[in-house]
C-alpha cells in the first residue's frame, strides 16, 4: 500500500504543519445540510463523522456515508475525517485505502485501540491521521508516537466518566510541548461554549462542534442585544451605502 502520492506532500497538505494552526480550529459534524451552512461562514476548516453522524447520513441520503464524505469533501473543498470502522489492522488499512480512492480529502479516523494506533503508525507518513476515544496520557503518547497528527477526548463524556478532561488535555499537550510533536488536540463531545473555552484554555488547538452548538457560538444573546441598542441611531441616518 503506498498512500503517499503527489497530494499528500507534507510540503503541500497544511493539516500536516504546526505553523498552519495559528488561529482555533473549529471542525464540525452534523447533518449534511447543517455541515454545508456552517462551512459557508469560511469559518470551518474540516468536517469529522463518528458513526453516529454517519448512520444519519445514510438514512438522509439513502447512500453508503462514504459517498456522502466524498461528496462534501467535493463541494466545501475541506478535509473530512472518515471514521473508519476497521476492526484489525488489516481492515483499517484497507478501508483508509478505499475512502483515498474516492477523494485524497478523506482522511482516517481511528480509534484508540491497539489496531488502530499501529494502522495510524503505518498510514501517518502519508496522512494526517486523527485518533478518536483518548482518554489517558499514555494513549495520547502512545498516538503520538505512532504520529497521529490529531488526537480526539471524547470532552464531556470523559468528565461524566469521572475522568478530567481538562487534565488530560492540558498534561497531553504539555508533553507534546516539550518533545517538540507536532500532535495537536482537538477534543470532541463538546456540549456547550464552556466546554469549547475550558478546552481551549486547556492546551487544546481547537475542537470538534456540531453545528447546533456551532451556530449558538456565533449568534450569543449579548450580541443582539447591543446591536438592537444601535437601531435608533441607525433610524436616523438618511439611506447610503451604509444603510440601504
Amino acid at each position: 500500500m503506498n498512500l503517499l502520492r503527489a497530494n499528500h506532500d507534507p510540503i503541500m497538505n497544511p493539516l500536516f504543519h504546526p505553523s498552519s494552526c495559528r488561529l482555533p480550529r473549529l471542525w464540525v459534524a452534523g447533518p449534511v445540510n447543517e455541515i454545508a451552512d456552517a462551512c459557508a461562514t469560511g469559518l470551518v476548516g474540516a468536517i469529522v463523522t463518528n458513526p453516529d453522524v454517519l448512520a444519519a447520513w445514510v438514512k438522509a441520503d439513502g447512500q453508503p456515508p462514504e459517498q456522502t464524505a466524498a461528496r462534501l469533501a467535493g463541494d466545501t473543498g475541506l478535509p473530512v475525517f472518515l471514521q473508519l470502522f476497521g476492526p484489525d489492522l488489516d481492515g483499517f488499512l484497507k478501508q483508509a485505502e478505499a475512502i483515498q480512492t474516492l477523494d485524497s480529502r478523506l482522511i482516517p479516523k481511528l480509534p484508540a485501540t491497539a489496531a488502530g494506533l499501529a494502522a495510524a503508525a503505518r498510514l501517518a507518513p502519508a496522512l494526517p491521521v486523527l485518533i478518536t476515544a483518548v482518554a489517558t496520557v499514555s494513549q495520547a503518547a502512545a498516538a503520538s508516537a505512532a504520529g497521529a497528527r490529531f488526537l480526539c477526548p471524547y470532552f464531556a463524556r470523559l468528565r461524566d466518566c469521572g475522568i478530567d478532561p481538562a487534565a488530560l488535555c492540558r498534561e497531553s499537550s504539555a508533553l507534546f510541548a516539550r518533545l517538540g510533536s507536532a500532535t495537536e488536540i482537538i477534543p470532541a463531545s463538546v456540549r456547550n461554549a464552556g466546554d469549547f473555552e475550558l478546552a481551549l484554555n486547556s492546551g487544546s488547538t481547537g475542537a470538534i462542534i456540531f453545528t447546533g452548538l456551532f451556530r449558538e457560538l456565533l449568534d450569543h444573546p449579548t450580541v443582539r442585544q447591543a446591536l438592537d441598542g444601535f437601531q435608533p441611531a441607525w433610524d436616523s441616518i438618511p439611506s447610503s451605502i451604509l444603510k440601504p
